[in-house]
């Protein structure tokens, strides 16, 4: 939590306890206050009646102050335990949007700082075209990591604006083989990415948008997985349902985290020690397309160690 926000909490609980305390402290004095007047109203009475039913009003007060106290209390108690829950949903995207900027700082910084370092390289004599082929296909490569990155963050935005979206007939094992060989780029060292389809697999829906959903989980699967790893990608139909699968060796999503990584900006662990790279906008990008295509995405284990990014999506239009 901020100091913003520390602050704001400390006054808020400060004026609550006030509030609390000159509350039970006016109830004190008023149940006094009828006391003494029934005190003094016994005063001279001699009649028995006349005493019982003036002491059964004085008490029906103080259940009555008692009664209303105790509705005051619990409203109140209810309205902190809502502003609480506010604060922590507060920090938390505080936290959350701390963290994309520092990724998206080093993610931006990394590729441009690459190309830089890779041009000047080139620009010197004495480099064999060898090398100088091996440095220009990286920095293809780097463009294409920052071309990625800036197509996530516009396409986020207008996710969230986005209310409809285009429908025509796609082929998905052609969308698919596109995907592996573009995302083949940027794979780590010895990481194979294969591709499987089963039969015809026809899908309606928006193909820029197919496509971005696939890069990302394979973008996932690649970061997240060891050297000499393979990435597998399949797709059939299955009752009626488009299920596209993506299949790593990687380090695998506890069952706690398996919902929360569809989050917008999460990500596991904190930015200043994460290894790994990325934004936190890439499965948070797939949810929200599977949901545009009302489908469902699940992380799962994988026996062996590993993860499988399972989506469902309707095959009719």
């Amino acid at each position: 939590m901020n100091t913003g926000l520390k602050r704001s909490s400390l006054i808020f609980y400060l004026l609550t306890i006030y509030v609390l305390f000159q509350f039970f402290w006016w109830a004190f004095h008023i149940i006094q206050l009828e006391q003494s007047i029934r005190d003094l109203s016994l005063v001279g009475l001699s009649d028995q009646t006349e005493i019982i039913a003036l002491q059964k009003g004085y008490l029906s007060k103080v259940y009555m102050v008692v009664g209303e106290g105790a509705v005051f209390a619990i409203l109140l108690l209810i309205g902190v335990w809502r502003i609480q829950r506010f604060f922590i949903k507060e920090a938390a995207l505080a936290g959350k949007e701390r963290n994309f900027m520092l990724a998206v700082t080093h993610e931006l910084k990394t590729p441009i700082a690459t190309v830089r370092l890779l041009l000047q390289t080139l620009s010197r004599s004495g480099v064999s075209e060898d090398q100088a082929k091996k440095m220009k296909i990286e920095a293809i490569n780097e463009t294409h990591r920052l071309e990625h990155l800036v197509q996530n963050i516009l396409l986020s935005t207008r996710l969230d604006e986005l209310e409809m979206i285009d429908r025509s007939r796609l082929d998905l094992a052609q969308i698919i083989d596109q995907c592996v060989v573009k995302m083949r780029r940027i794979a780590g060292v010895g990481q194979t990415i294969e591709s499987r389809i089963e039969g015809d697999v026809i899908f309606f829906g928006d193909a820029m948008m197919i496509e971005s959903m696939l890069s990302n989980l394979i973008e996932n699967a690649i970061k997240y997985s060891p050297e000499e790893s393979s990435i597998d990608v399949e797709a059939a139909v299955l009752e009626g349902l488009v299920q596209i699968r993506v299949l790593d060796r990687g380090v695998g999503v506890i069952p706690p985290e398996r919902e929360k990584i569809f989050e917008k900006f999460y990500r596991i662990g904190s930015e200043e020690t994460r290894e790994s790279k990325g934004t936190g906008l890439g499965l948070f990008i797939v949810k929200q397309i599977v949901n545009m295509h009302n489908g469902e995405v699940h992380a799962l284990g994988r026996e062996g160690g590993g993860s499988i990014f399972e989506v469902h999506l309707p095959k009719n239009k």
